[in-house]
């Protein structure tokens, strides 16, 4: 078996409020994303990073020749 590794990236409208996900394309800083809800452009002022500690390999044995990257992402922007 195959398995791919996907990052996702988590955000937030300034304008409406409502989250969305972006798969596998690092935004940058200063780069407008438009919201699908209401369709206001947001510029991505921060990337934050959150390291998971649940879940880890020894949690799941079958991942043992895995090296997780653990984290999770959210952008912050300004309008």
């Amino acid at each position: 078996m195959i398995v791919s590794l996907e990052y996702l990236y988590h955000c937030c409208c300034n304008s409406c409020e409502k989250w969305w996900t972006i798969a596998d394309i690092e935004p940058s800083i200063e780069q407008g994303l438009f919201c699908p809800h209401c369709g206001t452009e947001n510029i991505v002022e921060a990337i934050e990073s959150h390291v998971v500690e649940s879940n880890t390999v020894s949690d799941r044995p079958y991942l043992k020749n895995y090296s997780e990257p653990s984290c999770k992402t959210s952008i912050a922007f300004k309008l």
